[in-house]
């Protein structure tokens, strides 16, 4: 079967890759179903899905939504958490490089559909229309404003926040030391979470007749009750309470 091409430029077609995967969210630590991209020439984001793709991420579950980000400052179509509403963004998912691993593969979509890195007409939201007539599809003005350093602490990265870094030392140096503090602050919420699930199923799991502490309308105390299923009966006034209602 022939390479799909460009009608326009004769250009092959990438092959383009959409994955469903569950993983931590960055800020409730629920999981959360998110979709990414990819093909030959890099990632694909999801304001770049087709129409296919997005329906597909869609049907397995994915919120997207177009989000502000304080990353890169500017809003766009954006993964988001479905059980705190907090983004899930481009940089966190596709480059940091200190960011949970994927949990588990949910479904994946392949396929040629989608504009050519060549030459389609695309838009810019801050400089326009433009063409760029390569494989790399941002806009030239904002990838010439973007130009990254080099970062003076490890080979082969790139420094995303020169100014940052020279105020409060290299941004990864930062991650690596703060990677453990909030691995443990993970831990001690799920120990806590659990501690305080522990206590109120035992709480629950109490014989009725310890919880009650006396009537709440006379006064009597736990020995003037009877019981019966989830009620307690005051001998004294006949007051019928629940499990909810007792005097402490």
């Amino acid at each position: 079967m022939p390479e799909p091409v460009c009608t326009d430029c004769g250009t092959p077609l990438p092959l383009r890759t959409v994955n469903v995967l569950t993983k931590d969210c960055w800020n409730c630590d629920q999981y959360v179903r998110v979709a990414v991209g990819s093909k030959e020439t890099g990632h694909i984001y999801p304001q770049n899905f087709t129409e296919d793709e997005l329906a597909f991420a869609a049907s397995h579950g994915v919120t997207l939504d177009v989000r502000y980000s304080n990353t890169v400052r500017e809003s766009y179509l954006a993964n988001v958490c479905g059980a705190c509403d907090q983004i899930q963004g481009n940089w966190f998912l596709c480059h940091d490089p200190f960011h949970d691993t994927y949990r588990a593969a949910v479904a994946e979509l392949q396929g040629y559909e989608g504009p050519c890195d060549k030459c389609t007409e695309r838009n810019c939201d801050l400089h326009g229309t433009y063409h760029t007539y390569e494989a790399q599809s941002e806009c030239p003005t904002c990838r010439e404003m973007a130009k990254r350093t080099p970062c003076g602490q490890y080979d082969g990265r790139e420094c995303f926040y020169p100014t940052t870094c020279a105020e409060q030392d290299c941004y990864f140096t930062r991650r690596q030391e703060a990677r453990p503090r909030e691995v443990e602050e993970r831990v001690e919420k799920a120990r806590n979470t659990k501690e305080a699930t522990l206590a109120s199923i035992e709480e629950e799991a109490q014989p009725l007749r310890l919880r009650v502490k006396g009537c709440t309308t006379c006064g009597a105390s736990r020995s003037e009750f009877r019981f019966q299923d989830s009620q307690a009966f005051c001998s004294r006034c006949g007051a019928s309470q629940g499990p909810d209602h007792f005097r402490a």
